[in-house]
């Protein structure tokens, strides 16, 4: 998917957490993703994770969307060739 109109969450090989390029630790990205994604204007939230991070993380950070109402998650993938 190609991020245009939506937010995006980054989770980098050390497993921090950016959203829209602003660094946040999980506890802020929890309190504030919903009202994030609202000012966003609906356009859906894309996740793009390191391959390195650990897939319970990246599946830890969807819960935490998908329990504050956000259903539209798509998932950033690079081509093979980009790596």
């Amino acid at each position: 998917l190609e991020p245009k109109s939506g937010l995006v969450v980054t989770v980098d090989k050390d497993g921090r957490i950016f959203v829209d390029k602003t660094s946040l630790t999980f506890a802020e990205f929890e309190g504030s993703i919903k009202a994030l994604s609202d000012k966003k204007g609906g356009g859906g939230v894309y996740l793009s994770a390191d391959e390195r991070v650990p897939y319970g993380q990246v599946v830890r950070i969807v819960a935490a969307m998908k329990a504050r109402g956000i259903t539209e998650v798509g998932l950033v993938a690079e081509p093979e060739d980009n790596r």
